[in-house]
């Protein structure tokens, strides 16, 4: 199993790990959501979420063109108030007022948003 990253504005913060590639485009998912900025996500009011996102595309060659076509999917990791957007390759995207952090830890209960050098990012960047 991946590590856990997080995503947070303000107070309210999500715990997300992917859980490993079903197929190379599509992948499950758990997140634990916070919405009173603790650091302690084995708590008792921690909302868990799970679930599989996927991109759903049909290929073609069409006079020598290569056309792509997107045939739906579900794109969007669900974590309390949040949607954050997954793509092929675990690529994740936030937007706007978003921060996003790698921990570098898979074992739930060392999940510490406090953590010496953990890097936030903006959701712009």
């Amino acid at each position: 199993m991946g590590a856990f990253f997080l995503v947070r504005r303000g107070n309210d913060v999500c715990a997300v790990r992917l859980l490993g590639a079903q197929t190379s485009d599509e992948v499950e998912y758990e997140a634990f959501y916070r919405a009173d900025g603790s650091a302690d996500f084995a708590a008792q009011n921690v909302t868990l979420t799970s679930g599989t996102v996927f991109e759903n595309y049909k290929r073609e060659m069409k006079d020598a063109v290569h056309e792509v076509t997107n045939l739906g999917g579900e794109h969007f990791i669900r974590c309390g108030p949040f949607e954050i957007e997954w793509s092929m390759g675990n690529w994740i995207y936030t937007w706007g007022d978003f921060e996003i952090a790698s921990t570098g830890r898979s074992d739930f209960y060392e999940i510490d948003i406090h953590q010496v050098g953990l890097e936030w990012h903006d959701g712009g960047e």
